[in-house]
């Protein structure tokens, strides 16, 4: 919208003139004309990519600088801690934060005092479990850190079981722009304490104070947007009994989404040393970039967007996702395809010789993300319609497949061929989301072919132009000798 400014007159008022004031009326008047879940739709994918972006170069910036500070070592040791505790907080959901978003009770203080109740005894119920399984996790991958180091990042849990339920009010009215800069600001504080933490010393307990320093942050500042309500403490039979009821499906679904997306670094860890596995988990870092920003949009856009309009006529529906999905892929192919074709220029220009070996996991990586792609876009409708088994099998799937093939390939292709298996085993969450999808009349497979056209040749067109660059670069003369 052009804006002609007019700083004429004693007061030198800034304003927009009568030449613009017909754009901006019919601007206005396409926004008016748009629903109120699609303005909120809208307003919340812009949002969501502006503050992920935002994220990104925080995140970037602190793996640029920490890398420089820190042995690759400690990130493989730091992999295993998080994926351990992920693994404990993922035994134990019961969605508390979707029966929120989808649920009609959602703005209820009553049922939110419930589930503030369950969500710290949680909390606390997690750490106590860190506390008891760090010793043998300890032993299992002989490291004796790992026994004091689980605990303590342990913590973190049951500092963000006392996060408040504006969180999950947020996602359910998809209040994105607050969400996303109290995300921000957590991010950022944590990333200060590691950077400064590892110049004065630099041990994997300056990755740990990071993360508690993130935690803490967030949640008091939960607190801060929720005023002037306050959470309290509710314990109600029949609103607890209706969380669990949904929860139970919730629970099975979290179990095998970690078991899929988490057990490559714990058999990593294993097979190889921490140090592989430190470079594996910077590759992993930004080879889940786009898978990141779809889980983003999925959780405080899509779903929301699907919940409010699961009451509407299917091909009403349809129609509607059709249209918005379109550009969701098309963006997800352009940056996942350029990540496969220039994933090893991409790591030696932002690290250094060390960390060379990120560039061909992270080319192996994105080709697997984009299936996940492609079925975490269409997963919540499965989601709202009540079919979570349908994700839930398909990741009890990956997380057999991944078993299977990471170590054969390891033992056939050694640390290629396990990354390799690592990036097959994503199919059966594609395979099993499109039978969901398709029996629900929301498969959309003539859009997914072109997407994937689209990230093939984002890919190959990508890889073409870096090996052009790479042999002119190599064919010409570095300095004439003296």
């Amino acid at each position: 919208m052009k804006r002609i400014l007019d700083r004429s007159g004693p007061a030198a008022r800034l304003r927009l003139t009568a030449a613009a004031r017909p754009e901006l009326s019919a601007f206005m008047d396409r926004w008016s004309a748009l629903g109120t879940t699609q303005r909120l739709a809208l307003s919340g994918t812009i949002w969501t990519l502006t503050a992920f972006g935002g994220a990104q170069l925080l995140r970037f910036a602190g793996s640029l600088v920490t890398t420089r500070l820190l042995f690759p070592e400690l990130f493989g040791l730091m992999a295993i801690v998080q994926s351990v505790l992920m693994a404990i907080a993922m035994f134990s959901d019961v969605g508390l934060s979707d029966n929120v978003v989808r649920g009609d009770r959602g703005d209820d203080r009553k049922f939110l005092a419930n589930v503030f109740a369950v969500q710290a005894m949680r909390g606390v119920a997690l750490w106590l479990v860190c506390v008891a399984a760090a010793p043998f996790v300890a032993s299992f991958y002989g490291d004796a850190r790992i026994a004091w180091v689980l605990p303590v990042t342990g913590l973190s849990a049951t500092i963000a079981g006392f996060q408040s339920t504006s969180v999950m009010l947020m996602r359910k009215r998809m209040e994105v722009r607050r969400l996303a800069l109290l995300e921000l600001m957590a991010q950022a504080i944590g990333l200060a304490v590691v950077i400064l933490w590892a110049l004065a010393d630099p041990s994997i307990w300056a990755l740990v104070a990071g993360g508690l320093s993130s935690s803490i942050a967030k949640v008091a500042g939960s607190h801060v947007l929720n005023c002037p309500n306050r959470d309290r403490f509710g314990f109600d039979r029949a609103v607890l009994r209706e969380l669990f009821s949904w929860g139970r499906w919730i629970f099975i679904s979290t179990m095998f989404t970690f078991l899929a997306g988490q057990t490559d670094r714990l058999i990593l860890g294993k097979l190889f040393s921490l140090d592989f596995l430190g470079i594996y988990n910077i590759a992993f870092m930004l080879s889940d970039v786009p898978r990141a920003i779809m889980i983003a949009l999925s959780s405080r856009v899509i779903l929301p967007t699907f919940a409010m309009s699961k009451h509407l006529p299917r091909v009403e529906a349809r129609e509607k996702i059709r249209s918005r999905r379109r550009w969701l892929l098309a963006f997800a192919a352009l940056a996942l395809g350029s990540l496969v074709g220039a994933g090893d220029v991409l790591v030696v220009v932002l690290y250094d010789p060390r960390w060379s070996d990120a560039g061909w996991i992270l080319q192996i990586l994105a080709i697997g993300v984009w299936p996940l792609i492609l079925a975490w876009s269409m997963d919540p409708m499965l989601f709202v319609l009540g079919k979570v088994h349908y994700p839930a099998l398909g990741n009890a799937l990956r997380f057999v497949l991944l078993c299977l093939l990471s170590v054969t390939g390891a033992w056939l292709g050694g640390e290629v061929g396990a990354v390799v298996g690592v990036a097959v085993s994503v199919l059966p969450v594609l395979v099993v989301s499109k039978i969901g999808l398709w029996r629900e009349g929301y498969a959309y497979v003539r859009q997914d072919l072109i997407g994937t056209g689209l990230f093939v040749a984002t890919a190959a067109l990508t890889y073409g132009a870096c090996e052009l660059i790479k042999s002119y670069s190599a064919s010409q003369p570095l300095g004439i000798a003296g």
